[in-house]
């Protein structure tokens, strides 16, 4: 299923701080917060913090195109030398939609063995 039919619009990286404790969680959101500001298509954004089973980041980008902005997103923070190696080992991508977690596709995950959907691969 396509993101147009899902209804997608965000792209959500959900980081596990306690997966690489050397990632600087602050230092990561004030980037986030540049990038939605730089980067075309990115409408906004929203970081919120939680804690189940361990603390959790979800920073949600609202999109006009999420898989695009997905590509985006992930070079210049998975490829990056100051967030890269702590963000492969520590988050989740996928894209949401108005129904949250029963409405997404899942684009990268920490555990390598995690099948992803197809717009991940890419």
């Amino acid at each position: 299923m396509s993101a147009q039919e899902k209804s997608i619009d965000q792209v959500c990286i959900q980081v596990h701080p306690a997966r690489a404790p050397e990632l600087n969680v602050s230092r990561l959101s004030e980037e986030c917060e540049v990038i939605a500001k730089q980067t075309e298509g990115i409408r906004g954004i929203g970081i919120t913090e939680g804690e189940d089973q361990g603390p959790y980041l979800n920073i949600v980008f609202a999109a006009e195109n999420p898989i695009d902005a997905w590509h985006k997103v992930k070079a210049v923070l998975l490829e990056s030398t100051e967030f890269g190696t702590s963000l492969k080992a520590s988050c989740m991508c996928m894209c949401t939609g108005k129904n949250g977690w029963d409405d997404y596709l899942l684009l990268y995950h920490f555990d390598p063995k995690v099948s992803l959907d197809e717009a991940g691969d890419a």
